[in-house]
């Protein structure tokens, strides 16, 4: 890597200032995905700033150097802020927000500007949730840290294990170079579990983006144009295998973006192919990862950036590929699903007017978020199941009242128009509604809960006369 790609390494890790979103905000629905939440406006813009996990969203404000995070939980597909959270050193301009991540009940933040052990050596904040309130937890830095080294300029988290890249990190006197620290939660503290270096001094930037997923570790190192697998036994790290794509080019930025889902991973070169950009899969078969896929836009055309951004789910079969430079800078997301063998594009999320959406995606469950400049996005029906076959997934209709679902079961009421047919005679009937009175209150393991709540009731009720008439 040359001077000039070194320097523009530093400006894009350390001090972006176009990229990313802030307020889960106003979309047009998109194909069969449905954009549901509008979630407030924020002052800046960056990268990595969204993160989800179930029903909590995360979305980073790094602002001009005295960040914020927003944290939204869902109710029923209802989006609201739950709380706003600062530093520890609230006045400090250290960009704090620049990165997010959640699972369950901890969330993480990076500040890569912090200067505990230096001008930008970086630091990290972790919060956990009480079940009332999130409530600070404490403060990380490298064991080692040092001036310029970005530390928190990404951050993933799973279970009781933290990662945090350090991108600028200085190995051997050799710039840039990077690195990833592990910590894990014992007697309820923090500890520095393992450093993580890439195998070569001179693949830079190694921890511009990381991913974990229980003792699995993705990061990624685009001024070599590769990403690494780290693997856990016990409290041992060690590589397992280096991913690089077969006909990406070497500036490629391959390993800008990296997610890790179960038995794949996915990996964003946002500069390949003349900046058009492309995303990778990887399989994993029995520790051995092989390249599954190259995906790219359908519409793809130079200077989109696909691939900047992009999130793989749990289950490893649906895509998110944010290309935030798409159309003069509007920006675009796209989605593709696993069918058989093959990953097939199955819509483009767009956001009009924006700017840069797509520069941060996440996705769990059946919800996507999207990054914009000032806007953050949630998306629903993200698992593509369409019961009725009406062209949009179960959960929009939900949302929009299209169709009932009164046990919340995320099912619409129509698709289970049997469930209360307690006779099995083919139709709701008034028999259904005799079985129903004659065991009202309290009944567990009762086929007249209909909503699997323990009690027959109301809602039982309910379900019934939705579904009134011949089963269909």
């Amino acid at each position: 890597m040359n001077e000039v790609d070194q320097v523009s390494y530093v400006e894009a890790a350390f001090a972006r200032t176009v990229a990313c979103s802030v307020l889960l905000g106003s979309v047009a629905p998109a194909d069969a995905q449905c954009e549901v939440a509008s979630l407030g406006p924020t002052r800046s813009s960056f990268s990595h700033l969204v993160a989800i996990d179930d029903d909590i969203a995360v979305v980073g404000d790094p602002g001009d150097g005295i960040g914020i995070v927003r944290v939204y939980r869902s109710d029923d597909g209802v989006w609201t802020l739950e709380c706003t959270l600062h530093s520890s050193k609230p006045d400090a301009d250290e960009f704090f927000g620049s990165s997010v991540a959640v699972h369950e009940d901890c969330l993480v933040v990076g500040a890569p500007l912090a200067d505990d052990l230096g001008p930008a050596s970086g630091a990290v904040e972790v919060f956990s949730y009480s079940g009332t309130a999130w409530a600070f937890m404490a403060r990380l830095t490298a064991s080692d840290g040092d001036s310029a080294d970005g530390f928190g300029n990404s951050v993933a988290i799973y279970g009781d294990t933290i990662v945090a890249g350090a991108p600028g990190d200085e190995r051997e006197d050799v710039i840039f170079v990077g690195s990833a620290y592990v910590f894990r939660h014992a007697d309820s503290e923090w500890h520095q579990e393992e450093k993580l270096l890439g195998p070569r001094i001179g693949e830079f930037v190694f921890g511009e983006s990381v991913s974990l997923r229980d003792d699995i570790v993705l990061i990624g190192s685009p001024g070599a144009g590769k990403a690494y697998i780290f693997a856990r036994d016990r409290a041992e790290w060690t590589l397992e295998t280096e991913l690089a794509p077969s006909t990406a080019g070497a500036d490629s930025r391959f390993g800008w973006s990296v997610s890790l889902g179960i038995g794949r991973a996915a990996i964003g070169a946002f500069n390949d192919d003349g900046t058009t950009g492309s995303a990778w899969i990887f399989l994993d078969d029995l520790s051995r990862w092989t390249e599954e896929a190259r995906v790219i836009a359908s519409d793809g055309q130079p200077g989109e950036w696909f691939g900047r951004a992009v999130a793989i789910n749990s289950d490893g079969t649906t895509l998110l590929v944010g290309a935030p430079n798409d159309s003069g800078f509007m920006g675009s997301t796209y989605v593709y699903r696993r069918s058989r063998e093959s990953w097939i594009e199955r819509t483009r999320l767009l956001s009009e007017p924006s700017f840069g959406f797509g520069s941060g995606v996440a996705i769990s469950n059946d919800w996507a978020i999207i990054g914009a400049i000032g806007f953050a996005h949630a998306f629903a029906g993200m698992m593509d199941v369409d019961c009725n076959e009406n062209g949009s997934p179960d959960s929009c209709d939900i949302l929009a009242g299209d169709s009932l679902d009164v046990d919340g079961d995320g099912i619409p009421d129509e698709c289970e128009a049997c469930l209360a047919d307690l006779d099995s005679s083919g139709e709701v009937s008034f028999n259904d509604l005799l079985a129903v009175v004659a065991v009202w209150g309290p009944c567990n393991d009762c086929t007249a809960d209909l909503d699997d709540s323990g009690d027959v009731g109301f809602t039982d009720l309910l379900i019934m006369l939705s579904n009134w008439g011949p089963c269909e």
